[in-house]
Protein backbone atom coordinates (compact mmCIF):
# COMPACT_ATOMS: atom_id res chain seq x y z
CA UNK A 1 0.00 0.00 0.00
CA UNK A 2 0.94 3.51 -0.13
CA UNK A 3 2.86 4.83 2.50
CA UNK A 4 0.90 6.33 5.39
CA UNK A 5 2.34 10.07 4.94
CA UNK A 6 1.72 10.57 1.63
CA UNK A 7 -1.12 13.53 1.30
CA UNK A 8 -3.83 12.72 -0.94
CA UNK A 9 -6.80 15.04 -2.59
CA UNK A 10 -9.76 13.61 -3.91
CA UNK A 11 -11.24 14.72 -7.37
CA UNK A 12 -13.76 12.69 -9.40
CA UNK A 13 -12.50 11.28 -12.59
CA UNK A 14 -14.81 12.14 -15.38
CA UNK A 15 -14.88 12.89 -18.82
CA UNK A 16 -15.36 16.47 -18.12
CA UNK A 17 -11.98 16.25 -15.51
CA UNK A 18 -10.27 18.36 -18.03
CA UNK A 19 -11.58 20.40 -20.94
CA UNK A 20 -8.88 17.98 -23.28
CA UNK A 21 -8.84 14.61 -22.28
CA UNK A 22 -5.84 13.69 -20.51
CA UNK A 23 -3.77 10.54 -21.17
CA UNK A 24 -2.44 7.93 -18.24
CA UNK A 25 0.36 5.47 -18.63
CA UNK A 26 0.06 3.11 -16.03
CA UNK A 27 2.89 2.74 -13.48
CA UNK A 28 1.62 0.30 -10.46
CA UNK A 29 -1.32 -2.10 -9.75
CA UNK A 30 -2.27 -3.29 -7.33
CA UNK A 31 -5.29 -5.73 -7.36
CA UNK A 32 -7.33 -5.76 -10.39
CA UNK A 33 -8.52 -2.89 -12.63
CA UNK A 34 -10.22 -3.52 -15.82
CA UNK A 35 -10.87 -1.45 -19.02
CA UNK A 36 -14.45 -1.36 -18.90
CA UNK A 37 -14.56 -1.48 -22.97
CA UNK A 38 -11.97 -3.78 -23.43
CA UNK A 39 -12.11 -5.76 -20.11
CA UNK A 40 -9.06 -6.85 -19.93
CA UNK A 41 -6.99 -5.94 -16.49
CA UNK A 42 -4.47 -2.98 -16.49
CA UNK A 43 -0.67 -3.49 -15.68
CA UNK A 44 2.22 -1.64 -16.32
CA UNK A 45 2.82 -0.39 -19.35
CA UNK A 46 -1.19 0.62 -20.63
CA UNK A 47 -2.82 3.94 -21.21
CA UNK A 48 -6.07 4.89 -20.93
CA UNK A 49 -7.55 8.66 -21.09
CA UNK A 50 -10.01 10.08 -19.31
CA UNK A 51 -12.99 9.11 -21.69
CA UNK A 52 -12.70 5.55 -20.75
CA UNK A 53 -14.62 3.71 -18.13
CA UNK A 54 -13.03 2.28 -15.45
CA UNK A 55 -14.22 -0.87 -13.21
CA UNK A 56 -12.94 -2.69 -10.08
CA UNK A 57 -13.81 -6.26 -9.63
CA UNK A 58 -11.78 -7.06 -6.75
CA UNK A 59 -12.31 -4.44 -3.77
CA UNK A 60 -9.06 -1.79 -2.39
CA UNK A 61 -7.80 -2.12 -5.56
CA UNK A 62 -5.48 0.69 -6.49
CA UNK A 63 -3.46 1.69 -9.91
CA UNK A 64 -0.38 5.02 -9.86
CA UNK A 65 -0.15 6.24 -12.91
CA UNK A 66 0.95 9.33 -15.06
CA UNK A 67 -0.20 11.91 -16.70
CA UNK A 68 1.35 12.85 -20.56
CA UNK A 69 1.67 16.16 -18.52
CA UNK A 70 3.99 14.18 -15.82
CA UNK A 71 1.67 13.98 -12.73
CA UNK A 72 1.63 11.15 -10.51
CA UNK A 73 -1.44 9.83 -9.49
CA UNK A 74 -3.59 7.63 -7.43
CA UNK A 75 -6.48 5.80 -9.12
CA UNK A 76 -9.59 3.84 -6.88
CA UNK A 77 -12.76 3.09 -6.97
CA UNK A 78 -14.82 6.19 -5.73
CA UNK A 79 -17.45 3.50 -3.91
CA UNK A 80 -17.13 0.29 -1.35
CA UNK A 81 -18.66 -1.74 -3.95
CA UNK A 82 -17.11 -3.79 -6.69
CA UNK A 83 -17.39 -2.97 -10.57
CA UNK A 84 -17.95 1.02 -9.47
CA UNK A 85 -18.91 3.14 -11.97
CA UNK A 86 -16.90 6.31 -10.79
CA UNK A 87 -13.30 6.49 -10.45
CA UNK A 88 -11.27 8.69 -8.07
CA UNK A 89 -8.16 10.20 -8.99
CA UNK A 90 -5.51 11.61 -6.44
CA UNK A 91 -2.87 13.65 -6.92
CA UNK A 92 0.37 12.37 -4.79
CA UNK A 93 2.34 14.73 -2.95
CA UNK A 94 5.74 13.97 -2.19
CA UNK A 95 6.16 13.98 2.26
CA UNK A 96 8.92 11.36 2.47
CA UNK A 97 13.05 11.43 3.15
CA UNK A 98 15.43 9.02 2.54
CA UNK A 99 17.60 7.50 4.40
CA UNK A 100 20.86 9.85 4.04
CA UNK A 101 23.80 7.95 3.12
CA UNK A 102 25.82 9.76 0.62
CA UNK A 103 28.76 7.54 1.33
CA UNK A 104 28.99 3.47 2.30
CA UNK A 105 29.35 3.92 6.02
CA UNK A 106 28.63 2.12 8.68
CA UNK A 107 25.62 2.51 10.59
CA UNK A 108 25.51 3.10 13.98
CA UNK A 109 22.09 3.23 14.98
CA UNK A 110 19.43 0.78 13.30
CA UNK A 111 16.38 2.06 15.10
CA UNK A 112 16.69 5.44 13.49
CA UNK A 113 18.19 3.80 10.02
CA UNK A 114 14.70 2.06 10.04
CA UNK A 115 12.40 4.53 11.74
CA UNK A 116 9.78 2.50 12.23
CA UNK A 117 7.60 2.88 9.16
CA UNK A 118 7.99 1.05 5.68
CA UNK A 119 11.37 0.47 4.35
CA UNK A 120 12.19 -0.38 0.53
CA UNK A 121 14.80 -3.41 -0.24
CA UNK A 122 15.42 -3.95 -3.80
CA UNK A 123 16.26 -6.92 -5.20
CA UNK A 124 17.23 -10.36 -3.30
CA UNK A 125 20.36 -9.24 -1.76
CA UNK A 126 20.71 -6.17 0.62
CA UNK A 127 24.07 -5.84 1.83
CA UNK A 128 24.19 -3.00 4.97
CA UNK A 129 27.47 -2.29 6.95
CA UNK A 130 27.07 -1.78 9.94
CA UNK A 131 29.21 -0.50 13.38
CA UNK A 132 30.09 -3.38 15.44
CA UNK A 133 31.14 -1.28 18.11
CA UNK A 134 27.22 -0.71 18.94
CA UNK A 135 26.01 -3.97 17.96
CA UNK A 136 29.11 -6.41 18.38
CA UNK A 137 29.22 -9.90 15.54
CA UNK A 138 30.23 -12.92 16.40
CA UNK A 139 29.72 -16.68 17.21
CA UNK A 140 28.00 -15.58 20.10
CA UNK A 141 26.62 -12.51 19.60
CA UNK A 142 24.22 -11.99 16.47
CA UNK A 143 21.60 -10.00 14.84
CA UNK A 144 17.97 -12.08 14.85
CA UNK A 145 15.28 -10.72 12.29
CA UNK A 146 11.44 -11.94 13.65
CA UNK A 147 7.88 -11.32 12.48
CA UNK A 148 4.51 -13.15 12.88
CA UNK A 149 3.03 -15.24 10.24
CA UNK A 150 -0.54 -17.13 11.23
CA UNK A 151 0.01 -16.84 14.96
CA UNK A 152 3.58 -17.96 14.95
CA UNK A 153 6.66 -16.13 15.69
CA UNK A 154 8.91 -16.47 12.70
CA UNK A 155 13.29 -16.13 14.07
CA UNK A 156 15.77 -16.12 11.37
CA UNK A 157 19.42 -15.10 12.59
CA UNK A 158 20.79 -12.42 10.13
CA UNK A 159 23.91 -13.88 8.03
CA UNK A 160 26.53 -11.73 8.60
CA UNK A 161 30.14 -11.13 7.55
CA UNK A 162 32.76 -9.13 9.58
CA UNK A 163 30.57 -5.52 9.58
CA UNK A 164 28.32 -6.62 7.18
CA UNK A 165 24.64 -7.78 7.30
CA UNK A 166 22.49 -9.43 4.44
CA UNK A 167 18.74 -9.36 4.02
CA UNK A 168 18.49 -12.54 1.77
CA UNK A 169 14.18 -12.71 1.36
CA UNK A 170 14.37 -16.40 0.16
CA UNK A 171 15.94 -16.67 3.71
CA UNK A 172 14.25 -14.48 5.89
CA UNK A 173 10.57 -16.00 4.33
CA UNK A 174 11.29 -19.88 4.37
CA UNK A 175 10.33 -21.68 7.46
CA UNK A 176 11.06 -25.60 7.58
CA UNK A 177 10.47 -25.82 4.12
CA UNK A 178 7.46 -23.57 3.98
CA UNK A 179 7.68 -20.34 1.76
CA UNK A 180 6.13 -17.28 3.50
CA UNK A 181 4.49 -14.52 1.68
CA UNK A 182 6.58 -11.41 3.04
CA UNK A 183 3.24 -9.22 2.61
CA UNK A 184 1.04 -11.74 5.21
CA UNK A 185 3.54 -10.91 8.29
CA UNK A 186 3.41 -8.68 11.03
CA UNK A 187 5.73 -5.96 11.35
CA UNK A 188 9.40 -7.21 11.61
CA UNK A 189 11.32 -6.91 14.45
CA UNK A 190 15.32 -6.79 14.91
CA UNK A 191 16.94 -7.75 18.00
CA UNK A 192 20.69 -8.11 19.34
CA UNK A 193 20.56 -11.69 20.95
CA UNK A 194 23.39 -12.61 23.61
CA UNK A 195 23.47 -16.77 23.58
CA UNK A 196 25.71 -16.53 26.66
CA UNK A 197 22.58 -15.07 28.28
CA UNK A 198 20.04 -16.27 25.99
CA UNK A 199 18.45 -12.69 25.82
CA UNK A 200 17.29 -10.53 22.99
CA UNK A 201 17.71 -7.13 23.26
CA UNK A 202 15.43 -5.12 20.62
CA UNK A 203 16.76 -3.23 18.33
CA UNK A 204 14.19 -1.99 15.76
CA UNK A 205 10.76 -2.13 14.46
CA UNK A 206 9.62 -1.87 10.83
CA UNK A 207 7.47 -2.40 7.86
CA UNK A 208 9.70 -4.20 5.24
CA UNK A 209 8.44 -4.00 1.42
CA UNK A 210 10.49 -6.12 -1.22
CA UNK A 211 10.55 -4.81 -4.63
CA UNK A 212 10.82 -6.83 -7.74
CA UNK A 213 13.73 -5.54 -9.60
CA UNK A 214 12.84 -6.35 -13.12
CA UNK A 215 9.62 -4.63 -12.45
CA UNK A 216 10.79 -1.87 -10.74
CA UNK A 217 12.93 -1.01 -14.19
CA UNK A 218 9.42 -1.08 -16.21
CA UNK A 219 7.81 1.63 -13.92
CA UNK A 220 10.82 3.21 -14.04
CA UNK A 221 11.32 3.26 -17.60
CA UNK A 222 7.99 4.53 -18.51
CA UNK A 223 8.35 7.63 -15.76
CA UNK A 224 11.42 8.74 -17.07
CA UNK A 225 9.61 8.53 -20.53
CA UNK A 226 7.04 10.59 -19.84
CA UNK A 227 9.61 13.09 -18.17
CA UNK A 228 11.59 13.33 -21.03
CA UNK A 229 8.70 13.89 -23.46
CA UNK A 230 7.71 16.67 -21.43
CA UNK A 231 10.50 18.39 -20.78
CA UNK A 232 10.26 18.44 -17.07
CA UNK A 233 14.10 17.05 -17.06
CA UNK A 234 17.27 17.80 -18.44
CA UNK A 235 18.57 14.27 -19.20
CA UNK A 236 21.69 13.20 -16.80
CA UNK A 237 22.01 10.33 -14.39
CA UNK A 238 22.08 12.47 -11.48
CA UNK A 239 18.68 13.88 -12.61
CA UNK A 240 17.58 10.67 -13.20
CA UNK A 241 18.33 8.96 -10.17
CA UNK A 242 16.80 11.77 -7.96
CA UNK A 243 13.72 11.13 -10.26
CA UNK A 244 13.77 7.58 -9.54
CA UNK A 245 14.31 8.23 -5.67
CA UNK A 246 11.50 10.17 -5.30
CA UNK A 247 9.63 7.66 -7.29
CA UNK A 248 9.73 4.83 -4.96
CA UNK A 249 9.90 7.22 -2.02
CA UNK A 250 6.24 8.61 -2.53
CA UNK A 251 4.98 4.83 -3.93
CA UNK A 252 6.58 2.41 -1.65
CA UNK A 253 7.88 4.41 1.13
CA UNK A 254 11.47 5.21 2.52
CA UNK A 255 14.84 3.44 1.40
CA UNK A 256 18.85 4.09 1.42
CA UNK A 257 20.05 6.63 -0.48
CA UNK A 258 23.36 5.59 -1.41
CA UNK A 259 22.41 2.20 -1.98
CA UNK A 260 19.42 2.85 -4.22
CA UNK A 261 21.94 5.26 -6.05
CA UNK A 262 24.46 2.50 -6.71
CA UNK A 263 21.20 0.05 -7.90
CA UNK A 264 20.30 2.40 -10.41
CA UNK A 265 24.26 2.59 -11.89
CA UNK A 266 24.67 -1.32 -11.24
CA UNK A 267 21.00 -2.49 -12.81
CA UNK A 268 19.30 0.09 -14.79
CA UNK A 269 22.01 1.68 -16.86
CA UNK A 270 24.40 -1.50 -16.27
CA UNK A 271 22.60 -3.03 -19.37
Amino acid sequence: MLVKNIFLVAVFFLLGFNSIAQTYSVLHTEGTIFKTATQKALVTGDTFSASDSLSFPKLLSWAVVISASGDLLFVQSSEATTKASKTVVTTIERGLHPVKRKENLPVKDLSAYFKGDQFVFIGNDFSLPIDTESYELNEKLFLLYRYEYNSRIITHKIPFNKERISFHPAFLYEYKGEKIPAQKTTNTELAHFDSNTNLPTFVARFRPIWLNEEQLKKELQILVKVYESTKKMKESKLNTTALFLGYVQDIYGQTDEFYFSEWVQKSYYGK
